[in-house]
Order: C-alpha cells, then sequence, then structure tokens
C-alpha cells in the first residue's frame, strides 16, 4: 500500500510560508477525493502521513511530532483537522543543527500500522543546516526498505526573513549535490511562488493516484524519411488536465464502515457493501454527503440536490487573445452555439425578438473573428451532463466563419497538471538536423482539413461484424422460436447449467422442467438454442 509522508520543519518555517504549506496539503486532499479513476480501479487516496518538527523548550532539544498518523482506510475529515490544528508554527532557539536528521531518523524508526508501509518520504524546509554525509545513514536505512526521500527546499530569498525564525546559515560544500549521490534521494531547491506550490502539489497527486492519468507511447510514421532513413519519432503522451468528480451529492451510508451505498431516491434495498449483508434501519446513515466516488462525509443537515436547468448560463467575464490560447487547456465534448430561432419568453421575458436576437449573434460572431479572440465565460452548468454542479466550470466561446460559437471546457489551476520534465529546457538542435527536416515536411503540401474527406473506417469495420455475425447464425436450426415462453427459458437455464453433466442426466432434467406430452399429433416445443448448444446437443446424442 503506498504511503506519502510529510515531514515540515516547523521550527523554521513560519507565517505566510508554513500557510502555504498547509493549503497546498489541504488541496491535494481536496483533489485526491474529486479525482474521478476508471471503474474498478483502487481509490486515488490510500494513506498519507504527516509530521513536523518544532522546538521542545522544556527539552531545550528538537522532535518530531505526529501531527497525522497514516492508517487506512484514508480519513478526510481528520487529515483536513490535523493540518490545520496540528501543522502550527512552533518556537525554535537559534542553535547549531535544527533535528533534521534526527527526526528523519525517529520516522524511520517509528512503528506504523502494519497494513502501512511508507514509499516515499517528503522533508520540506527553507534550509537543510545540516550536511548531507549527517543524512547517510538514514539514508541507507530508507533504501534498505525501498523507501525513496525528497528534499525540498524553499528560496526565501526574495522575501523578509521574518518568514524564518533566524536566517539561513552558510554551509560548507553543496547539499544538493552530495545529497543526490543517493540513488534514493532527490533534491528540489524552488523559489517560495503560487506557480511552484501548486506544481508541487499536483507531484505528489500523481504520487498517490492510479494508472488513470498514466502516460502512453506514441509513434509519429511519416511516408518519406525526415533525417537520412528516419521514418518513425518515437514520443511520449502525458495527460494535460485532470477529470474531477464535480458534484457533491446526498446520499446513505452504512454506519459499519462510512462507505456510501447510493442515492437517497433510488436507493430500495441497503446492503453493506463490504460484508454484502442486509441493514436495518439503525445500521444506515442517511445524512451523509458523497464526495467524489469513495468519500462520505456526515452532515447534520443536507440541502436538496440540485436539479437539471432549463438553460445553461453563460456568464461572460473577459475576452482572450486566441493567438496565446494554449490547446493544452482545452478539454471535454465540443459544442456549437447558434442563435435561436425563435426568442424563448421564458428565459428572456419582455426581450427582443429573435430577427433581433439574430442580429446581435452574427455581430459578435464576426466582431470577434475579425479580432481573433473569444469569449471567457463561467456556468454553473456542466454542458457535457445538463446538469448544475457544485462547483464553477469555466468555458471558451470560439469564433467561426459561418456565424456560430464553439463552446469547450477550459481548464482551472485544480484542472491543470504540470507539463513533462522534457518540456521545462528547450532542446538545442543542430543546424543540419533542422534544414532536413525542414526539406522534408516542405514536399508534403499544406491544406485545409476537411471533416468529410476522412473517415475512421466505422462503416466497413461494423459490415464485417454484420456478417460475421449472420454466418454465425446461419447454422441454427430453422424451427428456431423468436419468442420464448418462460417454460423454454427455463430449459434454456438447465441446459446451460448441465453442460458439463452426462447426458442421461440432462435429459431427466429437461423432464422435469417441460411439459409431457399429450399424443403424438402435438408439436414437439422448440427450445431457443444458440448454434454452440445445438451442436453441442447433437454430438452427445449422436454418441448415447
Amino acid at each position: 500500500m503506498a504511503l506519502l509522508c510529510f515531514v515540515v520543519d516547523a521550527s523554521r518555517l513560519q507565517g505566510a510560508v508554513l500557510g502555504s504549506i498547509q493549503q497546498c496539503l489541504l488541496r491535494l486532499a481536496n483533489l485526491a477525493v474529486l479525482r474521478a479513476h476508471r471503474s474498478g480501479a483502487l481509490a486515488a487516496i490510500e494513506s498519507i502521513g504527516l509530521c513536523a518538527i518544532k522546538f521542545d523548550p522544556g527539552q531545550k532539544s528538537y522532535k518530531l511530532e505526529i501531527v497525522f498518523e497514516p492508517r487506512a482506510p484514508f480519513s478526510y475529515r481528520d487529515f483536513h483537522y490535523a493540518v490545520v490544528n496540528g501543522l502550527t508554527a512552533a518556537s525554535a532557539m537559534p542553535q547549531e543543527g535544527t533535528g533534521q536528521v534526527s527526526s528523519l531518523s525517529s520516522l524511520l524508526s517509528s512503528q506504523w500500522s502494519p497494513e502501512t508501509a511508507t514509499k516515499r518520504i517528503v522533508v520540506i524546509t527553507n534550509c537543510f543546516c545540516e550536511p548531507a554525509a549527517s543524512f547517510r545513514q538514514a539514508i541507507l536505512e530508507a533504501a534498505a526498505r525501498c523507501i525513496m526521500i525528497d528534499f525540498i527546499e524553499l528560496d526565501l530569498s526574495d522575501h523578509t526573513n521574518d518568514q524564518c525564525l533566524y536566517p539561513q546559515p552558510k554551509l560548507t560544500g553543496e547539499f544538493h549535490v552530495d545529497i543526490t549521490e543517493f540513488e534514493n534521494c532527490t533534491f528540489q531547491r524552488l523559489q517560495w511562488n503560487s506557480a511552484n506550490m501548486s506544481r508541487l502539489v499536483k507531484e505528489w497527486l500523481r504520487e498517490l493516484g492510479t494508472d488513470d492519468e498514466g502516460s502512453l507511447e506514441g509513434v509519429l510514421c511519416f511516408q518519406s524519411p525526415l533525417l537520412n532513413s528516419t521514418r518513425k519519432i518515437f514520443c511520449t503522451l502525458y495527460p494535460a488536465v485532470l477529470r474531477l468528480h464535480d458534484v457533491i451529492k446526498p446520499c446513505q451510508a452504512c454506519r459499519c464502515h462510512g462507505l456510501p451505498l447510493g442515492s437517497i431516491l433510488h436507493c430500495k434495498r441497503a446492503i453493506c457493501p463490504v460484508t454484502g449483508s442486509d441493514l436495518d434501519e439503525h445500521d444506515l446513515a442517511r445524512s451523509c454527503l458523497q464526495v467524489g466516488e469513495d468519500t462520505v462525509m456526515q452532515m447534520p443537515s443536507l440541502v436538496a440536490p440540485p436539479e437539471p436547468g432549463a438553460a445553461a448560463y453563460f456568464h461572460v467575464i473577459g475576452s482572450v487573445y486566441l493567438a496565446l490560447l494554449s490547446e493544452s487547456v482545452l478539454f471535454g465534448m465540443p459544442y456549437v452555439l447558434v442563435s435561436s430561432s425563435e426568442a424563448d419568453i421564458e428565459l428572456n421575458p419582455g426581450g427582443a425578438d429573435s430577427t433581433n436576437n439574430d442580429h446581435v449573434f452574427a455581430a459578435l460572431c464576426q466582431e470577434l473573428h475579425s479580432k481573433d479572440t473569444g469569449l471567457l465565460c463561467k456556468s454553473d452548468t456542466d454542458i457535457e451532463t445538463g446538469c448544475p454542479t457544485s462547483f464553477v466550470c469555466f468555458y471558451i466561446l470560439l469564433p467561426s466563419q459561418n456565424g456560430s460559437l464553439l463552446a469547450k471546457r477550459i481548464a482551472t489551476s485544480e484542472e491543470l497538471l504540470p507539463f513533462p520534465p522534457a518540456m521545462r529546457t528547450a532542446t538545442s538542435v543542430p543546424d543540419d538536423v533542422r534544414d532536413m527536416v525542414s526539406l522534408s515536411l516542405s514536399k508534403m503540401e499544406a491544406q485545409s482539413y476537411d471533416p468529410l474527406q476522412h473517415e475512421r473506417g466505422c462503416d466497413s469495420k461494423l459490415r464485417n461484424v454484420v456478417s460475421e455475425s449472420l454466418q454465425f447464425r446461419s447454422s441454427a436450426p430453422e424451427e428456431m422460436s423468436l419468442r420464448p415462453n418462460k417454460q423454454f427459458v427455463t430449459a434454456t437455464a438447465v441446459l446451460a447449467q448441465s453442460a458439463e453433466q452426462p447426458v442421461g442426466r440432462l435429459r431427466k432434467n429437461l423432464h422435469n422442467v417441460l411439459p409431457r406430452q399429450q399424443n403424438s399429433t402435438t408439436q414437439k416445443p422448440s427450445l431457443p438454442l444458440n448454434a454452440s448448444q445445438v451442436s453441442k446437443g447433437r454430438s452427445r446424442k449422436t454418441k448415447s
């Protein structure tokens, strides 16, 4: 079971810096419970641990305080309370060392629950005041247990010294060079800003997640070579956005495990999802909210679930230059917006008629298209489901030449994933390679895209499927009944259950199910057997 354990140096991080770390951990938990994963996949959160390095004035020494002990299943509510109330600023005294080495050793020697196993430790501070050699014993112990250690140092040089209790000391040697000599260690020195903190959250979320957002290997194949005999380019596909369950809905849960049982309105029979046993009235907790797929919160009162609205309202908040808009932030099904042929009285009582509506809409599209701009909107409706959402959705309306708008979801800070490592640094290309690739591409004539000229082959594929299906059914008997009655369906079930039984026992089972014949002139009932069952029956009859 995966475990991501954080060690925050609260003796050095103070004020706004410690507050931003709290917000990062809370956002990590929020995104993890809202994260959409494939059907049948494991939950996004398996376990998280949180520790803090604090100074004990009585003992005049630093100690490791366990703020949230990792356990399974993960408690979303308890983690929130632990981060807010337990990860607070601590008093410290300027002295040699900060107890970072001793705290890490104490964490590795602590006895977590037997069900959990630490896989990655994240140490966060504004300065590692002890040399890398001091961490050697703890690092080797972690390596023996297959534990990765991430050392994150926040650079506060652009901020005032009141963000930490005392300034960063001058150390001999380079910590980041010495620590990366260990294979199970990584080091990051980051400027303290919102962009870097948001990227850290998404990297931690990836550690907690499933293979839902894993990368995909791809190959670009060209008809003519790009360089010498090179016709293929190997690449990796990374997801650009994070799909979230943006609906918080009432539900009922079992009191024994706290797992959701389904909608309050549609669940007729209460069954524990773990044990499979029926639940009585006192075993149900009805005042619950389901957050994401697996998280349930007990609430003292509930608000009625939102109902699908008659219209999706797009509130325009600004315009965006399309030339500066990245395609990686657009996701979801596109929808075409056209002017309504008739003005809806309910949506616009006392408003303009349909003619003015068409003219204004056409003028808007023409003006946006001429300026190469789009409209940035927010809405409380998910256009893919047509239902109100618990969180605001942002859309971009793209103009076209034919007087219509194209609406697409646009990623927000919660949904946008960080760029892959290869995209963060520019690649220098030799001139000869660039010239040969340019020459190869110049041989391909650029053209406009016409979707009517490109087909996925759905018709031919389905025709083959239908053709094979017809050939398969041609071996069925002509007298096969198309509308079997209840007795024949029961007989078919007997055949299916008795496939491996002797022929004599099979005849006996059918004799008990089918009605006895009154006379020889009565037509024998025909069983609705498929081809495979008929062939089996004939072979057994021949053997008998």
